[in-house]
């Protein structure tokens, strides 16, 4: 059996200098003399059978500063780093194995700590506490240990089966699966993160290898719109605007620079939200969401929770909704949607609503209403209830109005007398509700019945 075999020798790239190819082999004896100062070492072996025409190569060693290997292999012609850049320390044990048969495929396993990963389309570096890249024979993956990103912490993995190029030569790339999760998610994080109102300076300077020094560099977008992946997505609380939602999970879909989440469910503010949310990355982002929510508790909603003390009651329905654009005031001014609400066992203790509006001043009590329905919609930056009515044994309570999204009211409620209850009436008093959510201000009103024939 002839074979050649190359022992392990150490290659060394001394801190705080530039990489070049010139004095940077030297013998194991060297490599431990100067290691003081040594900020990237490995050892290097070499085998190859010449019967089997199989060989490989082993790459076994740590870095303080593993920017400096992807300069290294810069310096042999392969540049590794296409629309990211990564630094930090790392530790490796890597084989390169070839073969007659077979295409020559990377094994093994890196591991980066105190790490930065900068990428085209994100406006900030994501942090690697810990992370561990495994590559294998039928797959690539990455396993985040502590990873930060878009104002999180995340745990999971990341993984792309490794495809073997056709006869012609052509591979496709391969779509990404992941299982992913996260601490706390907050919308307006990330729109730091994904808007392109500001993006860095360092962008620039990562744009030109990702397409080949193009003298001027395609937008981040088409970078992205590569990028396929698929898979689950947990996180224990997501935050947007005043809405918290817990315990979210979904499977997502990134594809063409579309987002897609289908089986969504979470739990907000006492019950369960279920349902389907797209978003297109478009150069006028365009976002779309269809939800239901079950058995939310009224007063744990965050624009009734100064009422806890005084209200109960559950609510029920569904909501659809659009927007379009980039920041928060752009997609506010372009919200649209509607929907349905369902209301049971209701009730307001210290304020006896119906018998207010019958005595036309007010009366202290208890509220009560077993059911209700109605419907709403959203838009030019308001919310407005097209009609609710709540019922209960001895008449209905109806309320119409809107509430703009800087939660100023103007309400319109009515009580009406049903049944053996209803008598006819001259004068109609309602209640006006009028100025702050947190504190509006109430009033009564009559007006005069009309009468058959008028």
């Amino acid at each position: 059996m002839r074979r050649l075999v190359v022992e392990p020798f150490a290659v060394i790239i001394p801190s705080g200098q530039n990489t070049s190819l010139a004095g940077r082999v030297q013998s194991a004896s060297a490599a431990l003399s100067g290691a003081n100062t040594v900020a990237t070492s490995a050892n290097l072996s070499f085998v190859y059978d010449f019967e089997a025409k199989a060989g490989g190569i082993r790459v076994e060693g740590q870095t303080g500063r593993v920017q400096d290997i992807f300069t290294l292999a810069n310096a042999f012609g392969r540049k590794i780093q296409n629309g990211w850049e990564l630094k930090g320390k790392a530790a490796a044990d890597l084989h390169w194995n070839w073969n007659a048969d077979k295409s020559p495929a990377w094994s093994g396993r890196a591991d980066v700590s105190q790490g930065s990963l900068q990428v085209v389309g994100l406006n900030q570096p994501v942090v690697l506490e810990d992370l561990r890249a495994e590559w294998r024979n039928t797959e690539r993956r990455f396993t985040l240990g502590k990873i930060s990103a878009f104002g999180t912490n995340w745990t999971g993995f990341v993984a792309q089966p490794r495809i073997v190029p056709s006869e012609f030569g052509e591979t496709e790339v391969a779509p990404w699966t992941f299982q992913l999760q996260a601490d706390h998610l907050d919308a307006a994080e990330l729109d730091r993160w994904i808007g392109p109102r500001a993006r860095p300076s360092w962008l620039q300077r990562l744009l030109p290898p990702a397409f080949g020094g193009a003298p001027a560099p395609e937008p981040p977008s088409v970078v992205l719109q590569r990028i396929r992946a698929s898979g689950d997505l947990r996180v224990d609380e997501i935050t947007i605007e005043k809405i918290k939602l817990k315990q979210f999970r979904a499977q997502t879909k990134l594809d063409a620079l579309k987002l897609i989440l289908q089986d969504v469910h979470a739990q907000w503010s006492g019950g369960e939200v279920t349902g389907a949310a797209e978003a297109a990355f478009s150069p006028k982002p365009r976002y779309q969401m269809a939800a239901s929510f079950e058995r939310v508790v009224i007063p744990q909603t965050p624009w009734l929770a100064q009422l806890s003390d005084h209200l109960t009651g559950s609510a029920s329905g569904n909501i659809e909704l659009h927007a379009a654009g980039i920041g928060h005031d752009a997609l506010l001014g372009s919200l649209e949607g509607k929907g349905e609400i369902r209301l049971s066992n209701v009730e307001l203790r210290g304020w006896d609503i119906a018998g207010t509006l019958a005595l036309g001043e007010w009366k202290t009590g208890t509220s009560r209403w077993a059911s209700g329905d109605g419907t709403f919609h959203l838009s030019d930056g308001g919310f407005d209830l097209n009609s609710l009515r709540l019922t209960s044994a001895f008449g209905e309570f109806l309320l119409k109005g809107s509430v703009s999204f800087s939660e100023d009211t103007d309400l319109t409620a009515e009580s009406r007398a049903t049944g053996r209850n209803a008598r006819p009436q001259n004068t109609i008093r309602f209640m006006q509700i009028s100025g702050p959510l947190s504190d509006p201000k109430v009033s009564l009103e009559k007006t005069s019945a009309q009468q058959p024939g008028d």
